[in-house]
């Protein structure tokens, strides 16, 4: 990961200063950089996996942007990872569906319907 890093407008200046020591909370280990316990993703890497990962994966709810942050933020680091998370979220299909229970409930119908089929 550290040649990625080198070229990656987000982290090519933190590399250089923790390429021997850690530099703040910033170091390197087993050649990824972290920043404290956090992995530094890189800007063209898969952040937006990631999020959709989180935010509406296998084993997601369709958490709202908040929470996604959250659990993105447990584990990984970027700058502006808010900004992203928020983008991600909000394009996302099911975040754009009408929140009425009139709505939820033909939804649900729809796809009961498709599923007897």
């Amino acid at each position: 990961m550290c040649k990625g890093v080198a070229k990656d407008e987000d982290f090519k200046g933190i590399l250089e200063k923790c390429s021997n020591h850690a530099h703040g909370l910033f170091h390197i280990e087993n050649g990824f950089l972290f920043k404290g316990t956090r992995l530094c993703i890189l800007k063209y890497g898969f952040r937006e996996l990631l999020i959709q990962e989180l935010h509406g994966g296998a084993l997601a709810v369709h958490f709202g942007v908040e929470k996604t942050y959250l659990m993105l933020k447990e584990h990984y680091y970027w700058l502006k990872m808010s900004k992203d998370a928020e983008h991600c979220v909000k394009r996302s299909s099911l975040a754009k569906l009408p929140r009425t229970s009139y709505d939820l409930k033909a939804f649900t119908h729809h796809f009961w319907f498709l599923k007897a089929f």
